[in-house]
């Protein structure tokens, strides 16, 4: 069988070999920084807490207004972040 027949006359198929190997192709995917998928800790601006519907809840059952239910939120991410409060595990 003769060897199959080049879609170029001028280029021989023994001159693809002498042709340097392609490099790795490109990745399809740009890579970012990753994504953030942390929940916000209720804070809209700083210094302003907002509570969930369910604090809103508590602080009612608890028979406290929805003020001092957000100092005590506060005053425990404060505790929590100097170690001073753990969570049983």
């Amino acid at each position: 069988m003769p060897p199959p027949a080049s879609p170029d006359p001028a280029m021989p198929l023994t001159a693809a070999a002498n042709m340097p190997a392609p490099g790795p192709a490109p990745s399809p995917m740009r890579r970012g920084p990753p994504v953030s998928r942390t929940v916000p800790s209720g804070a809209v601006r700083p210094g302003e807490i907002k509570l969930s519907p369910a604090e809103r809840e508590a602080a009612r059952i608890a028979g406290v207004s929805d003020v001092e239910y957000a100092r005590g939120k506060v005053r425990l991410m404060e505790e929590k972040a100097r170690g001073r409060y753990m969570e049983p595990s």
